[in-house]
Parts: C-alpha cells; sequence; structure tokens
C-alpha cells in the first residue's frame, strides 16, 4: 500500500470505500506521523485524538454495513485555528482568546463534517492572522518541514506545514491578503483562494470581498473536492453564491486559450526560480495550444500597499483595535507595530480612498485582459 500518510485524501477515501484501508488505522498512521515530527515542527494546536479516532471507528463500521454517511466518511481534517468548530477552543494564535470556545462551526467546517470529515486538530496560525509567518506567544514558532531554519508563511501556517509533513491528507486556510498562497508555496503544497462567495465566510467578514476561506491540500484535484463540497448559498452569507460548482469533473479544452503573461508586474521583484517556474508553466499551455501573450501591464507595489493598508485600516485593523483595547501587554509585538503602521496611513488613506485605488489596479488588468 505504500506510504499511506502521503496520499492524497481522493486516493484515502478511495482506499476506504473499497475495503483496502480501514479509517482507523489510517488515523493511528496520522497520529505516528504526529508523534514523530509534530516537536520539530510545531504546526498544530490543540487536538483531539478521542474523538476523530471514535469518529472513525463509526465510519468503519459505516462502510463495513455499506452505509457510509457521506463522500468523506472518516477522512481526517485539519482546520486552521482561526475558523470555528462548534463546542472547540478557537485562540486565533492569541492569549486574549486562550478561552473562548465557539458556539457555531463556521460553513466550511459545517459541510465538511456533514460529508463525513473527521477534524482531528488545529492548524496554528499567528495572532489574528496578521503576519505572513507564523509565530506567536500563545503557540511559539511553526517551523517548516523541508528545512526547520526556515519559517512556512502565513497566516495559514499550521495548516500548510500539516499536510506538507504528512499530518493530514489535506486541511482548510483563510486569505485576505495570501494567507493561503504563501504558506502552501513556502511547504509545496497546493493552496487555492477561491474567488469571493465561492465558499461561504460567516458573519461580518463574509461581507468583505477580500475574505476568504479554502483549501490546502495534497494535489489539485483534491483542492477541487473541497471546494465542491463546500460551494454554495448559506444563510449565514448573504453575498455567498448560488449552485455547486463542479470542479472535480472539468476537463477545459486549453487550445485557443488566450493567456496572458506577466513575470513580474513591471514593479515587482521576483526571484529567478519562481521567473523560471512561472514561464515553464506558460511553455507547457502553449505545447497544448494556448495562444501565451506578454502583457504591458505595470501594478506599482506602493499602489497596492496604498490599497491594502486602507482597506484593512478601515477594516481588519479596526477589529484587532477592539480586541486588544487595555490587553495591549498580552499582546505579540508585531500586532502593535502592524496597527501603529496602519494607524499612519489612515489618516492618509481612507477606506473610500482605498476602494478607489482598488478600481484603478482593476481596470488596469482588466484592459489587458479583455483587450
Amino acid at each position: 500500500m505504500g506510504d499511506v500518510i502521503r496520499w492524497s485524501a481522493r486516493e484515502v477515501v478511495d482506499a476506504f470505500a473499497t475495503g483496502r484501508l480501514s479509517p482507523a488505522e489510517y488515523l493511528a498512521e496520522l497520529f505516528a506521523q504526529i508523534d514523530r515530527v509534530e516537536p520539530g515542527i510545531n504546526a498544530l494546536g490543540d487536538q483531539y485524538r478521542e474523538d476523530a479516532m471514535a469518529g472513525a471507528r463509526a465510519a468503519e463500521a459505516r462502510y463495513a454495513s455499506g452505509t457510509a454517511a457521506g463522500p468523506l466518511d472518516g477522512l481526517p481534517l485539519i482546520v486552521k485555528d482561526e475558523t470555528e468548530i462548534a463546542g472547540r477552543r478557537t485562540t486565533n494564535g492569541s492569549l486574549l482568546w486562550s478561552d473562548y470556545v465557539s458556539e457555531e462551526s463556521d460553513p466550511i467546517v459545517e459541510r465538511l463534517v456533514a460529508a463525513g470529515s473527521v477534524v482531528h486538530g488545529r492548524g496554528l496560525t499567528p495572532e489574528f492572522s496578521i503576519p505572513f509567518w507564523t509565530h506567536s506567544r500563545m503557540w511559539g514558532v511553526t517551523r517548516n518541514p523541508w528545512n526547520t531554519a526556515f519559517d512556512v508563511g502565513g497566516s495559514s501556517g499550521g495548516s500548510a506545514a500539516a499536510v506538507a509533513s504528512g499530518m493530514t491528507p489535506w486541511a482548510t486556510g483563510s486569505d485576505i491578503g495570501g494567507s493561503i498562497r504563501v504558506p502552501a508555496s513556502c511547504c509545496g503544497v497546493v493552496g487555492y483562494m477561491p474567488p469571493s462567495g465561492r465558499i461561504p465566510v460567516a458573519g461580518a467578514w463574509g461581507r468583505d470581498d477580500w475574505s476568504r476561506v479554502g483549501p490546502i491540500t495534497r494535489t489539485v484535484a483534491d483542492a477541487a473536492l473541497m471546494v465542491d463540497l463546500t460551494s454554495g448559498r448559506h444563510v449565514r452569507d448573504h453575498f455567498s453564491l448560488p449552485g455547486s460548482t463542479n470542479l472535480v469533473d472539468l476537463r477545459p479544452e486549453v487550445k485557443g486559450l488566450r493567456v496572458g503573461l506577466s513575470l513580474d508586474l513591471g514593479d515587482w521583484p521576483v526571484v529567478a526560480e519562481v521567473q523560471a517556474a512561472v514561464s515553464d508553466a506558460a511553455r507547457a499551455l502553449e505545447e497544448q495550444g494556448a495562444i501565451v501573450e506578454t502583457l504591458d501591464l505595470t501594478i506599482e507595489r506602493d499602489l497596492v500597499r496604498q490599497a491594502s493598508n486602507g482597506h484593512n485600516g478601515g477594516l481588519f485593523a479596526a477589529s484587532c483595535e477592539a480586541e486588544i483595547a487595555g490587553r495591549e501587554d498580552d499582546v505579540n509585538a508585531y500586532t502593535l507595530a502592524w496597527l501603529a503602521e496602519l494607524a499612519g496611513d489612515r489618516d492618509d488613506m481612507s477606506f473610500f480612498k482605498a476602494r478607489e485605488v482598488e478600481a484603478v489596479i482593476s481596470e488596469r488588468i482588466d484592459r489587458a485582459l479583455l483587450d
């Protein structure tokens, strides 16, 4: 059967369904891997081993009787420690939330559990998911499983490290400015930030078109599977899109497709290895009949900084300031530094002005793509 801890999520559930692998045996293998590597990586927060094993054994009995509870019955899952799970602690990487227990599960968790997934632990995040690295006073430093001298990126760093190191077949992440994409890149796994509204986001954050949740997986097919199972309208997200996706079965025709290529967006330092990888991908598309065109497109870094700091200053930072008021001594230094930076920018960049900058950026991109 090979090294089952390296199998994709789809391979695992297929093996469950055919009786080649038992959910309880597979989960035990993951626990053994966690015991081996977690002390040196520190990717996980709270773990739910006893409840997860009970869920795996129940799934095993259902498979034996031909009554699987859903397409993911018994499949383990790590959930980012920002995304809420009913009855479980959600720390958000902060001492301020060390005793907070969620009353409801967020839609992505609700739907994955309804499909049969078994949550066995939490993927660590920096405080309030702020920086592009993963460490906090609450949980310590998360290290890269490929080289522990390096970081895992952020803010969904624990989820990415857990997938990369074989602690779970897949995990959830969240993303406003790169929090799925950066750790996936750092850890060599697949991260997908879906379009706004594709996977519902509960509450106020569901009203922010920058705020998304999505998969961190071992394969593109697994990412498609998670999106398919979690997309569609939800009562807790007014802007969630109607209709479920069917990405798993999508086989797009590449021939004749026009693809725009920019290696640096005109103003961004990109290392040679990344430029080479993007160029290789463009050549592969050309070989399949796509028409790849180099774009004359410049998106200045300072323009993006203005949009980001104005947007986050008006929403994300404002919510953080309310959380920490009067408890600054319990907060990480990077949180305070980030809030101070955005407070300075807020004098010059209102939320509305930031939206105007976003419109400039969007129009430039659309003109290049729609030309």
